[in-house]
């Protein structure tokens, strides 16, 4: 059983995620270095392999969004958003663990883990 979303923000919200999460596996993908210092882990060469498979991991990830957005279904996109909760606080910790001192670049991985978080809140309080 669906439980269709009839009206509310969650689901613009969910296909501006898609496409931001989309457009950031993208980057990865053609351009890590470029990411990798965006994101306050820099890499060198040896690394590009690690950066563009997160960034396979954010292009697909995306699709899911927006195949559970397309569904209009609340319950998908609650998981979908707990995930993406998870999956950007966990690459906080990382880009954390490497910096090893708060920087501006990783509050783009909080910044995501919020908007997910705002997405749980228009999705269960619609």
């Amino acid at each position: 059983m669906h439980s269709a979303i009839a009206h509310g923000v969650g689901l613009p919200l969910s296909w501006v995620l898609a496409a931001a999460t989309a457009a950031i596996g993208t980057l990865a993908l053609v351009a890590p270095k470029q990411l990798a210092e965006l994101y306050g882990a820099p890499v060198g060469a040896r690394g590009f392999p690690f950066v563009r498979a997160t960034g396979l991991r954010d292009i697909v990830f995306a699709l899911i969004l927006g195949i559970a957005a397309y569904r209009r279904d609340r319950i998908e996109l609650l998981v979908v958003a707990a995930v993406g909760i998870l999956l950007a606080l966990g690459d906080f910790i990382i880009a954390w663990a490497h910096a090893r001192r708060f920087s501006q670049p990783l509050l783009a991985h909080l910044a995501g883990a919020l908007a997910f978080v705002v997405l749980v809140e228009t999705l269960v309080w619609p």
